[in-house]
């Protein structure tokens, strides 16, 4: 693990560097071990991967590729465990944001059909997000507004950022004036769907 490179002990019984571990090695009738370091793309150590042997033995050519492939296959798992981990952490990030973010928030497909919706979109709407799933991204918008909605709409599926003060209306038909901000998500460098961020201003409207 320290010299991170292949390390052959044909008798642990005669290396110096097996000195604490001799009376274990005896007491398991073991003598040689090669070991090989688990090395992530990175360089990051992972560990080793050791084999034991009951008598005193070198490898062959053939052995040393195949604990060098054993050794690689741990990395390329444990490297997939790591990036796994980072990407459910990231998505529980993603999840929290989304959930908890004080203004509505909506998901669109590029159709601009409602696919998912926080908490706050509920408390907008006055109704669970389930029963807008599918609805158009101008659903909500007052029918004067819903062109610069559509236009502000296609401008984010182009890759940019719009925002847009318009009136709209909930499931009860309370209107309101709300800012909208509409942000592209990307996957892959491609757009894959719509963001739309909104704010009740009413208050700010009647003042």
């Amino acid at each position: 693990a320290f010299h991170r490179k292949l390390i052959v002990c044909v008798n642990v019984l005669t290396d110096c560097n097996w000195t604490a571990y001799k009376s274990v090695m005896k007491q398991e009738g073991l003598q040689a071990c090669w070991s090989m370091p688990i090395l992530s793309r990175t360089g990051k150590l992972y560990g080793i991967f050791a084999t034991y042997y009951p008598n005193v033995r070198s490898p062959t050519f053939d052995e040393i590729e195949i604990i060098q492939s054993a050794a690689s296959i741990l990395a390329l798992t444990m490297d997939l465990y790591d990036e796994q981990k980072k990407r459910v952490k990231l998505e529980d990030k993603y999840q929290s944001f989304f959930s908890f973010y004080p203004d509505a928030i909506f998901e669109h497909d590029l159709e601009g059909k409602i696919i998912d919706a926080n908490i706050a979109a509920d408390v907008f709407n006055k109704q669970s997000f389930q029963s807008f799933i599918g609805e158009k991204i101008d659903h909500f918008i007052e029918s004067t507004y819903q062109p610069l909605a559509l236009k502000a709409f296609e401008k984010a599926k182009q890759g940019y950022t719009d925002h847009i003060e318009v009136e709209a209306h909930n499931s009860i038909g309370e209107k309101y004036w709300v800012d909208l901000t509409f942000l592209p998500i990307k996957e892959d460098d491609k757009i894959a769907g719509i963001f739309t961020i909104m704010r009740d201003i009413t208050e700010r409207y009647q003042n």
